[in-house]
């Protein structure tokens, strides 16, 4: 059977404001009788978009959610093992910059998510996935990622001084992890607004 798709990249012309404009008035109604929705967020340019989107869909699984979202996410990880703060702030041996939260952040801070535009399309789908490159991204997936971000970050950084696994030479590269911490979060609670409306 024979699909009909509409992109609106492709389906509105781009240099002609007016029309632009008038589009923008019915595209909720496009997405909202659509079958599908997928939200294209770009090419996946580098090793660390793929590792992002895996690492991402690893978070999810990580979380043992159960019940309803957020409600559920929230009840279920409401407190972090020793075990799983260690891992979330783990790096590999070569450095900060190689971490997998590092890789989400590749995700996290495409364009994308920044314009306003764009709510509307995981907002009013009823079945929508997030595309990057060749990588199908659940935006559920993208939604548990963000709650949890915020649940526990500030929560779990207030606990450092509790840690007597640190040395104090992995304080600089503590720093740069808590640095892209506040950046994740910030890019977190952007999705997580959007996701209060899909729950």
């Amino acid at each position: 059977r024979p699909k009909r798709l509409w992109i609106d990249a492709i389906c509105i012309n781009q240099d002609d404001i007016q029309e632009r404009e008038s589009q923008v008035d019915i595209m909720r109604h496009i997405y909202r009788s659509a079958t599908d929705v997928i939200a294209w967020i770009g090419e996946d340019n580098s090793p660390r978009d793929e590792r992002g989107v895996a690492f991402l869909q690893q978070l999810r699984v990580r979380t043992v959610c159960t019940g309803d979202w957020p409600r559920g996410l929230v009840k279920a990880t409401a407190k972090l093992e020793p075990e799983t703060f260690l891992w979330l702030l783990s790096t590999a041996p070569s450095g900060v910059f190689t971490s997998p939260w590092f890789d989400l952040l590749s995700i996290f801070e495409r364009p994308w998510f920044s314009r306003i535009w764009t709510v509307q399309e995981v907002v009013m789908g009823r079945s929508v996935g997030v595309w990057c490159g060749c990588h199908g991204i659940e935006w559920m997936d993208i939604c548990y990622c963000a709650v949890f971000i915020l649940r526990h970050a500030t929560h779990a950084l207030r606990n450092l001084a509790k840690l007597d696994t640190l040395d104090s030479h992995d304080l600089q590269g503590l720093g740069l992890r808590i640095y892209h911490w506040q950046r994740l979060i910030a890019a977190a609670k952007k999705i997580h607004v959007v996701g209060l409306f899909t729950s």
